[in-house]
């Protein structure tokens, strides 16, 4: 193996070896310098981490980008050459204050972000290779030990693309790791969605195909660099954010307020002091007083038509009419305020299907009332905006993989106790219940029952509460915990979501496309969690 501990050894070595090795070891010693930016970022954490910490980032990603596709290398010259821009900008403002810092480490790492974008333009163009020489040697500024052993793996033929994938330390120094640690820490509390950068320049710490078990996906990057440089001068609120969408296109982790309640049987809230409730049902909302008063004149007509097929004791012989009426009346409530309703159309729904496949159970008067009970109920809720919404996005058939998922993680609900309250276990529990009497699965793969369908969704509305800050985590500090950061609602959620896991797997969850499955959503928070974080 080759052992350098001279720049005339390096530049008289690297003479003899490809335009492409230049810009390997050159980003290669860029992304080991980064820490050096710490204690000069430290001083004006805002403004540094915009004219500084951005522009490196993004010159260092650039040239990153570059060398793991060298036969794409052209279509990012355009992107090359703002990136250099940014870090000689990035590089003035650093010199212009360095009379801080006796090291000038900032201004080395500074420094080498700038010359990794430009020893790719260079290659790019085809410069003298004296030029690209020149760049990597004004850039070696990591410990020959590390680039030694780079060589070494040069020398045993590996190509640019796989060198660029390695980790980048043999052993992290404990002062690079230190500083590393402050800079996120730093950044991070910016709460300008850092995030998009603390996880990438951690998977290049480590390197491989799927480092920190976040799958590396070329693309991705490539449009990552792309981002238009009017984007890029917004400063790293914005452009942090596009970088973000982008990342949530691709990876597929929702954004927490992408997971929210939609209207079903049961939607929930969580409250202030982290306990989830149900959320009380909004009344029917009217246009006008005078289509206030025609619905409440319509609930008041089937009200009344309720209570006569109730005193016929229709549910005396038949236990799941019983038992639907039971719900219904509850829905309808007995104040126009209170009414549910989504729960009443629902349960409407299974009534009428009840008329049919048990008519020769019925007597005919009993048949006769609730016919007459279902017209005074259409003739309502028909009218009601709530419920012609909820019918337009509910999906004609589910996945029966989706069912079993859903029954599976009402089974262990009840390892939410303590940030669930009683009556929300109870309300799925209960349906739970009622749904199991009547299910049989379908031989075709998918169920149409429109309240099955419900309790799908009703424990979408679950899971989203549940998910939802153990997403917003993922998202914000990535596989690398920070130390208490979680907080009970976070833990206690992530053990839920591991609990159901198992269900997923023995669903066949992972079998389905997002189009077919209501959970696909939650599969890469599976993923993520089921992984492991470093500790």
């Amino acid at each position: 193996m080759t052992q350098l501990d001279s720049r005339d050894q390096f530049e008289a070595w690297l003479k003899t070896q490809d335009a492409w090795v230049a810009i390997a070891l050159t980003t290669r010693i860029g992304l080991r310098v980064i820490p050096n930016l710490c204690a000069f970022i430290l001083r004006n954490k805002k403004e540094y981490s915009s004219t500084i910490a951005l522009p490196v980032f993004r010159a260092i990603a650039t040239a990153w980008c570059g060398g793991l596709r060298l036969k794409n290398v052209a279509g990012l010259r355009g992107a090359a050459i703002r990136a250099i821009y940014a870090g000689r900008a990035s590089r003035y403002a650093v010199e212009a204050d360095a009379g801080y810092f006796s090291d000038y480490a900032a201004d080395i790492a500074a420094d080498a972000a700038y010359k990794a974008t430009c020893a790719v333009t260079a290659y790019i163009s085809d410069n003298a290779f004296d030029e690209v020489v020149d760049v990597v040697l004004r850039s070696t500024l990591s410990s020959w030990q590390e680039i030694s052993h780079d060589i070494s793996l040069i020398e045993k033929g590996e190509t640019c693309e796989q060198l660029m994938s390695r980790p980048l330390w043999g052993e992290v120094p404990q002062t690079r790791d230190e500083d590393w640690q402050e800079l996120k820490t730093i950044l991070l509390a910016l709460n300008q969605n850092w995030q998009v950068w603390t996880q990438w320049y951690e998977d290049r710490l480590i390197g491989g195909p799927n480092p920190n078990g976040r799958q590396f996906l070329y693309p991705l990057e490539k449009e990552r660099v792309l981002i238009p440089d009017g984007d890029w001068k917004k400063g790293p609120a914005h452009v942090n954010r596009l970088i973000a969408e982008i990342e949530n296109r691709y990876r597929g982790v929702p954004e927490p307020r992408q997971m929210m309640q939609r209207p079903a049987v049961i939607t929930l809230q969580r409250g202030d002091d982290d306990v989830v409730r149900l959320r009380p049902d909004d009344a029917p909302t009217a246009a006008t007083q005078q289509q206030a008063d025609h619905w409440q004149q319509a609930w008041e007509g089937v009200c009344e038509s309720f209570e006569d097929f109730m005193e016929l004791e229709p549910g005396r012989n038949n236990r799941a009419l019983a038992k639907t009426l039971k719900r219904y009346g509850e829905a309808l409530a007995s104040q126009y305020t209170d009414l549910s309703v989504i729960k009443l159309g629902q349960h409407g729904k299974r009534l009428a299907s009840l008329l049919q496949s048990a008519s020769d159970e019925l007597m005919v008067d009993v048949q006769a009332e609730l016919a007459a009970l279902l017209v005074n109920h259409n003739e309502f809720i028909q009218q009601i905006p709530e419920w012609l919404d909820y019918l337009k996005g509910l999906k004609a058939t589910v996945a029966n993989a989706d069912v079993e998922f859903a029954f599976h993680t009402i089974e262990n609900i009840e390892e939410l106790i303590g940030i669930v309250d009683d009556e929300v276990i109870e309300s799925f529990e209960q349906y739970l219940e009622d749904i199991m009497e009547d299910y049989v699965p379908s031989s075709e793969g998918t169920t149409s029952d429109p309240l099955v369908i419900d309790f799908v969704r009703s424990v979408g509305n679950l899971l989203s509460i549940i998910a939802k800050p153990v997403a917003r985590y993922i998202r914000e500090v990535g596989r690398v915990a920070v130390k208490g950061s979680l907080t009970a609602f976070e833990k206690l959620s992530e053990k839920f979501i591991l609990t159901i896991g198992a269900g997923a797997a023995a669903a066949g969850l992972s079998q389905l496309s997002g189009i077919v499955s209501d959970y696909a959503w939650l599969l890469p928070i599976l993923t993520f969690l089921q992984g492991g974080k470093k500790k």
